[in-house]
């Protein structure tokens, strides 16, 4: 990639060109002694920041959120009495909500409450 296609990219989404466009202006290029190396190191934080806060968060709380949407599927089939299938949705949303530890305790113990009450009668209990 060239540095105008990279400048093309970044002028495209103001997130990312404003905060690299506030370092470029602060940093000026006789403060560096590895003038390409420091300006470099910034840049890469700065694209780092942005595709943790605008990509990796949000695709992580979408992520709880499909988690959720599994539970509230398995609630309606068990509530439709198809239980085999609520057993598929309620344990996919178990291993999504374990994904998040301490975050999803709650979903993770209500989902667990609902296989058990699903299981237990099917082994006889």
């Amino acid at each position: 990639m060239t540095d105008e296609e990279f400048r093309q990219i970044v002028s495209q989404d103001s997130a990312l060109a404003g905060p690299l466009e506030c370092a470029a202006a602060a940093a000026d290029s006789q403060q560096f002694v590895l003038g390409s190396a420091a300006a470099a190191l910034v840049f890469m934080f700065l694209i780092a920041q942005f595709v943790l806060t605008q990509i990796g968060l949000p695709w992580l709380y979408e992520a709880k959120r499909y988690s959720e949407t599994r539970f509230n599927v398995a609630l309606a089939l068990a509530n439709a009495g198809r239980l085999t299938d609520t057993l598929l949705y309620a344990r996919a949303a178990l291993r999504n909500f374990a994904t998040y530890g301490d975050r999803a305790a709650a979903e993770f113990q209500r989902t667990q409450g609902l296989i058990e009450q699903i299981e237990q009668p099917m082994r006889g209990g």
